[in-house]
């Protein structure tokens, strides 16, 4: 079987063009594994170059590359899935209004809904990456299973079904795809069809067009005439009807309809017809030949109207009707009858029309129209002209009625009501077809702050609290409207704010931005537990006259959690790195590693940094982590200074001193900066210790809260 590598119009303009991109590394927020960096060369420019973890998601695999950016395997940690990851080019998308073009993939694919539309998951940022992610379809290329099989007719009507009815839910909303092309096709295990990839899609309102007049938009060997002489501002939804064609042909036939160099391509677009599917294939069923010829005619105006009537066609020829494409052979061969005999033609036309007139005067059939719900279990309600519709349970009804001005309305509890105004024609060969995709009236929300981990409560017109959760929050499915959202966080000021959910099953994102803290250092405590919860991590240690210096990167390698030294404090206190490690450890907290290897040579650790930005781990002498003083405001929690056992009376001054008596070395420890204050404003500890001293108090506070819990509990039980 003979194919074609497809040129593409990114490639022509690299042969011409050239973009000054970076050429500097990944950012330091991508930490490669050693397995990562020896699996072999550098990943091409614009990749993320073997990095782990993007943002949340877990990168597990290279899918994929096209002109625009690479596909990602990868994991979503908080909703415990594996989603495909697109990163855009770095060296193709420079700047702010490159990576917004990258974007437009996702706000076209992010408006539909469909089972053969890939569904887009979200978009973000992550230092110089940007990305899109989407569902992830396990399975092969439709251009991979072509270059191994040969497609039944019955395969290939199904398929293009499938595909119309995906591109059709895009037109309605006012996007074309512009590429359609076999590798922009998966096929899943069981055989569906998705379409995929909007990188090229324009949308008919809200965004500008991308492109310069001439030049060309997607893959020349499936694109149209109208789209190969680059008038981009003419494609409408009839240019990816014909890339429909073409795809309908190559999967007739095993062939592309055009062949050759890029120019040839080009070219045969513009001025030739594609040869007959049956002259290469006399099996192919001859109505099958003359619908793909139809969608394929040079002039829009020659095919049909929408995808939809494509599809209708496909469904009547498996459905053993008679299909409504008309072979355009004989019409040209009439066209050059009536060019060569103008006199009798003449007379011709005149007997036929008032033949015609005739027969359409005293004609008394009725117009039809043929009415279309999605989803069909909506409990959709449909009038014509004020008449109610029954409908089947697949959502359909074919009805007669009047010819002339008719207005369809459908609604639907839970959906958005639509109408539409028609003309009716007699004849049941020139029935309306009215498809309603009904759009659900309900919406999502994500709302985030920084920092994150705030209440987050969502309270509808009536005061009804309708969803609760942490930031960052994805609520659950909300009727369209208008909310009253609630932030809230220990140790900063509340917020309020309006929140209006879309229809569309849309979400909106919100960002409070940064919350304003009642109390300096309010993000203290976050960052111990976040330090706490790294310490936590268990790992395996085992290693044999290791030098002090191996063992610790090993740790960095198996943890993720960067570890440096004080050299300056190890010199002075004449500890070599390379002291030899003999340990056995598996399966242990990292803490409890660090506190082996470390307190045998006089060493500890003090973290870097802050709840936003963890920083490192520093290794250094326990003499030296004495002087050096953190500050950690601790939430007040009442029930652990009720020590006086009088509700609303908080004995400030046992707890203290409880505080300070729970730490022996406290005095020994705290040198001339450790201190401890209750602030009146958020009555919360504010105490300067060292980090040991602050695990103690900790560990200290925690376990009175859990006492006072559970004497509250106990005579609850015995009142």
């Amino acid at each position: 079987m003979e194919r074609q590598t497809e040129p593409t119009t990114a490639e022509v303009d690299a042969s011409t063009t050239s973009r000054q991109g970076s050429t500097e590394e990944a950012t330091a927020s991508f930490h490669p594994s050693p397995a990562a960096a020896a699996a072999g060369p550098p990943a091409p420019r614009g990749e993320i170059d073997a990095a782990p973890q993007l943002n949340r998601f877990h990168l597990l695999a290279r899918l994929g590359a096209g002109s625009f950016g690479t596909v990602y395997r990868a994991y979503d940690p908080q909703l415990d899935r594996q989603v495909a990851i697109k990163v855009a080019r770095t060296d193709k998308f420079a700047d702010a209004a490159e990576i917004e073009w990258f974007f437009r993939e996702a706000r076209a694919a992010a408006q539909f809904k469909h089972p053969h539309l890939v569904p887009v998951f979200e978009v973000g940022r992550e230092g110089r990456y940007a990305y899109i992610v989407s569902a992830l379809i396990e399975g092969s290329t439709l251009a991979s299973r072509l270059s191994q099989q040969r497609f039944a007719p019955q395969e290939a009507v199904r398929i293009l079904r499938e595909l119309a009815g995906a591109v059709h839910t895009a037109h309605q909303k006012g996007v074309f795809h512009r590429d359609i092309k076999p590798s922009n096709v998966m096929l899943d295990p069981q055989g569906a069809a998705h379409l995929m990839d909007f990188g090229l899609a324009r949308r008919l309102t809200g965004e500008p067009l991308q492109t310069q007049a001439g030049e060309l938009i997607g893959t020349p060997a499936y694109m149209s005439p109208e789209q190969a002489r680059g008038k981009s501002d003419t494609v409408d939804a009839r240019s990816d009807l014909f890339s429909l064609g073409v795809v309908f042909y190559e999967l007739l036939t095993g062939q592309r309809p055009f062949k050759g160099t890029l120019h040839e391509i080009i070219r045969q677009v513009e001025q030739a017809a594609p040869v007959a599917p049956r002259r290469l294939d006399p099996r192919i069923p001859r109505d099958l030949e003359a619908i793909c010829l139809k969608a394929m005619a040079r002039d829009p105006d020659d095919r049909y109207p929408t995808v939809l009537h494509f599809a209708e066609d496909l469904r009547r020829w498996e459905q053993h009707q008679p299909v409504l494409a008309r072979r355009i052979n004989p019409l040209v061969s009439a066209a050059k009858w009536v060019r060569r005999h103008p006199a009798i033609t003449t007379a011709i036309t005149a007997a036929f029309l008032a033949v015609g007139g005739t027969v359409i005067y005293q004609q008394t059939r009725p117009a039809w129209v043929d009415v279309r719900v999605s989803p069909a279990d909506s409990g959709a309600k449909v009038l014509l002209n004020g008449e109610l519709i029954s409908l089947d349970p697949e959502g359909r009804a074919l009805v007669p009625h009047a010819p002339g001005q008719v207005r369809l309305s459908v609604t639907a509890k839970g959906f958005l009501g639509e109408y539409r105004d028609a003309t009716l024609v007699r004849g049941k060969e020139r029935t309306y077809l009215a498809s309603f995709e009904l759009i659900p009236n309900a919406g999502y929300a994500r709302i985030t702050s920084d920092p994150e981990g705030a209440f987050v409560e969502i309270v509808d017109t009536r005061g009804k609290s309708v969803a609760r959760g942490a930031t960052p929050f994805h609520s659950p499915r909300l009727p369209a409207g208008t909310y009253e959202v609630t932030i809230s966080r220990e140790l900063y000021a509340p917020l309020q704010q309006k929140l209006v959910v879309p229809p569309g099953d849309s979400v909106v994102e919100t960002n409070v931005g940064k919350l304003q803290p009642l109390i300096a250092h309010a993000s203290s405590y976050q960052f111990l537990q976040v330090v706490r919860k790294q310490l936590a991590q268990k790992c395996d240690l085992v290693v044999r006259d290791a030098p002090l210096q191996d063992v610790v990167k090993q740790l960095v390698e198996r943890t993720k959690i960067p570890l440096a030294f004080d050299t300056q404090a190890l010199a002075e206190a004449g500890i070599d790195l390379q002291t030899p490690i003999t340990q056995d450890l598996r399966g242990v907290p990292l803490q409890a590693i660090l506190r082996t290897i470390f307190q045998p040579l006089g060493l500890t650790i003090v973290p870097q940094g802050n709840a936003d930005r963890p920083g490192t781990l520093q290794v250094t002498t326990r003499e030296r982590a004495r002087r050096q003083m953190m500050t950690v405001v601790y939430p007040f929690a009442p029930e652990i200074a009720q020590l006086s056992g009088v509700p609303g009376a908080f004995d400030y001054q046992s707890l203290i001193h409880n505080l300070m008596s729970a730490i022996p070395d406290w005095q020994a420890q705290t040198g001339d900066g450790g201190t401890i204050d209750i602030d009146p404003v958020t009555r919360s500890l504010v105490i300067i210790q060292t980090w040991e001293n602050h695990l103690k108090i900790d560990d200290f506070l925690k376990n009175l809260r859990e006492s006072r819990l559970g004497q509250a509990g106990r005579q609850l039980d015995n009142p």
